[in-house]
């Protein structure tokens, strides 16, 4: 049996996974039939049916949707474990103490009056 495997069926992407018993697409994540072995697996991948023209156009736009929609949910997400790392007890001590070195380190550079320069 050829070991070459197919572009995926439903998005035409070909970064594809292979695993112990199925073959799974990275772009769109469909996932061929969990099987047996590697063998069956791949031959039922390659033997799924393929979309095409307008068929295809139209699951690639779907798939960029929901890559972007979920682009930005995980973005929403990220600012939000930001902005509460930021406002944290911890993190708001850590900013005075800072705040509070800064201040002293600058008094302690300040010139004494009547010093010889």
């Amino acid at each position: 049996m050829s070991d070459k495997i197919n572009d995926c069926p439903f998005c035409g992407s070909s970064w594809i996974e292979t695993y112990y018993d199925h073959v799974e697409c990275n772009r769109c994540e469909a996932r061929g039939p969990a099987l047996d072995d590697w063998d069956k697996a791949l031959r039922a991948w390659n033997s799924m049916p393929r979309l095409e023209g307008d068929d295809l156009r139209r699951q690639r736009s779907m798939w960029a949707s929901r890559y972007l929609r979920q682009r930005r949910q995980r973005t929403r997400a990220e600012y939000e474990r930001i902005r509460a790392e930021r406002n944290s007890p911890e993190a708001k001590q850590a900013r005075a103490d800072r705040k509070w070195a800064a201040e002293r380190a600058a008094w302690l550079a300040r010139p004494i009056d009547g010093a010889a320069n």
